[in-house]
């Protein structure tokens, strides 16, 4: 009758089965041995490749957001922002662009002549602030979108904060936010801005992970005809000006 066994090989443990009629564990059947050996060094190598895979992906992921950087929002990148449109449509987020954003489903022109006119503030509303507006990118590519808002208004200060961003599905989970986001809080410690407000919804915990990472320390929050907001202070990163 076969029983368990256990024989080490190259310093791994395999287990097969052992006869005692034939005597030693080691002198067992060497089919046995051998598919033993094989099944377990492929469970070896198979979590080797799990562990592997995982590293590789950090790995990706530190390259991508070391390369993340703000660009000023620009003309003539129709077709890259098309691109970006379309990835927002197939993951079926709609609402990306809303109320007075919604003209950015119309193409890079009409999206960057409308945030022309409202960078200096007051268009299209009177309570609008002076705002500058940034491609998130990497290696030439869009990312996404991030806007610095250089002071809050009543609104802005319940939802929307000092900084909006938003990353296209297929750069998600890269730590592509969270470089742009610190990028951001640079900029505006070197407006003279000690601490930036960011809000995002309840249900955007991804986005409230990157504002945590951040440093972003929340505070009570804003219930809008939207529903919950969440609202964080987030400390900037004061620049020194050479004397």
């Amino acid at each position: 009758m076969a029983t368990p066994g256990i024989a080490r090989t190259r310093g791994l443990t395999a287990y097969w089965l052992f006869n005692p009629a034939i005597g030693s564990s080691l002198s067992g059947p060497p089919v046995e041995l051998a598919a033993s050996i094989g099944i377990f060094s492929r469970i070896v190598s198979t979590n080797r490749a799990m562990k592997c895979g995982k590293k590789n992906k950090m790995n990706s992921e530190q390259r991508l957001s070391a390369r993340v950087s703000l660009i000023p929002m620009s003309s003539g990148r129709d077709e890259e922002f098309a691109q970006m449109l379309d990835e927002f449509r197939d993951a079926g987020e709609l609402d990306i662009y809303k109320g007075q954003f919604a003209v950015a489903w119309k193409g890079n022109e009409a999206f960057y002549t409308l945030l022309s006119r409202m960078k200096a503030g007051g268009y299209p509303t009177p309570e609008i602030v002076p705002m500058d507006s940034y491609f998130i990118q990497a290696e030439g590519r869009i990312l996404g979108e991030l806007y610095i808002r250089h002071r809050l208004s009543p609104r802005l200060e319940q939802v929307g904060g000092h900084i909006g961003y938003k990353v296209r599905p297929s750069c998600r989970n890269q730590g592509v936010a969270t470089t742009a986001l610190s990028l951001a809080l640079q900029q505006l410690g070197g407006m003279g801005t000690e601490r930036a407000l960011v809000t995002c919804h309840v249900d955007n915990r991804p986005s409230a992970r990157v504002i945590e990472k951040c440093g972003g320390i929340r505070i009570s929050d804003a219930v809008t005809e939207q529903g919950v907001e969440l609202r964080y202070w987030v400390a900037t990163v004061p620049v020194t000006r050479e004397p």
